[in-house]
């Protein structure tokens, strides 16, 4: 008996096999329904390459060195510049809203518990409203003390690292890069002001660098020429030595990010995480089975000997 894919070179290789072994022998052949299943998840992934790709472009663009220093330096930003006291509990669909987002995105597992209670406590208002930051207050409560309260304690959770990558090259993994930019779409649309406040103050409008002002703690590649890209010199000595061009390819991730943050929406996000979840359960099971079946067989196989040699 063997499991394997699909593949026209698999039932080829078993049944070269077999025919070696003589007429005696029989061959059970099924496919892996792993396989299946990782086929049908990456067939409806397809259908959104545009999303993939800028998801992608956005978390590659904050993994360099020093680039998520300066995307919670624009997260403090617009929060100085969008925080809005409220004094109600947000409106029935409000609360349902910011409960189903949490739920498809973050969950409640302990490794998210902190994050879950950071948006739930700070993070208290209408999330569909963008341009505005809704903290549910206090009458004692002053902007002031709020927006420091929530510099201190809400970003460094918020924003706790990079944004993990789309992997393209694995099965599993998607409902990390999901949370972590689903979560900055979903909540008051943070993705497009945070990203927008991030290229332009760091690489200009046009997302080209700009020399980080004294105190600034950007980290510089040698300086920028006036186009916005390594002095030449450098450049000339990656490519002579074959060296990547990192900034070029940096430029290339934030043009990506760029293209797609401003056209994106949180119901692409929320949707794919849907229907991420049956899949990622279904192939959480075919994985667990495959090895269970596996240990089985070899326990069998084991008790089978002894019963042979006489010793069980």
């Amino acid at each position: 008996m063997a499991i394997t894919d699909a593949a026209g070179y698999s039932f080829r290789a078993e049944r070269g096999i077999l025919n070696s072994r003589g007429e005696s022998w029989s061959h059970l052949h099924f496919r892996c329904q792993v396989h299946v299943t990782a086929a049908v998840h990456t067939s409806v992934y397809g259908l959104l390459p545009d999303v993939i790709s800028g998801m992608i472009g956005v978390s590659l663009s904050l993994s360099d060195f020093g680039q998520m220093t300066l995307f919670r330096t624009a997260l403090k930003r617009v929060l100085s510049k969008n925080l809005k006291l409220v004094y109600e509990l947000p409106s029935g669909p409000a609360a349902t809203y910011r409960a189903f987002v949490l739920d498809t995105l973050v969950g409640t597992s302990a490794r998210v518990l902190p994050l879950r209670i950071a948006l739930i406590r700070c993070a208290s208002g209408d999330w569909r409203r963008p341009d505005v930051f809704e903290y549910l207050a206090t009458p004692s409560d002053t902007r002031d003390s709020v927006l420091q309260f929530l510099l201190d304690h809400f970003v460094p959770i918020f924003l706790a690292h990079a944004p993990a990558t789309w992997p393209r090259s694995r099965w599993t993994g998607f409902d990390n890069t999901l949370q972590d930019i689903g979560i900055l779409a979903c909540v008051h649309s943070l993705l497009k002001d945070v990203y927008r406040t991030y290229v332009e103050e760091n690489y200009g409008k046009k997302g080209r660098a700009v020399a980080p002002a004294p105190g600034d703690g950007a980290v510089g590649f040698g300086g920028p020429d006036a186009e916005g890209d390594p002095p030449a010199e450098i450049r000339a000595e990656h490519a002579a030595g074959g060296v990547p061009d990192w900034a070029s390819e940096n430029k290339a991730h934030r043009k990506a990010a760029v293209d797609w943050v401003r056209e994106e929406s949180s119901t692409h996000l929320l949707l794919m995480r849907m229907v991420l979840s049956p899949m990622f359960k279904v192939l959480t099971r075919e994985l667990d089975f495959a090895s269970r079946q596996w240990m089985t067989t070899q326990r069998h196989s084991v008790i089978r000997s002894w019963q042979e040699r006489g010793d069980g």
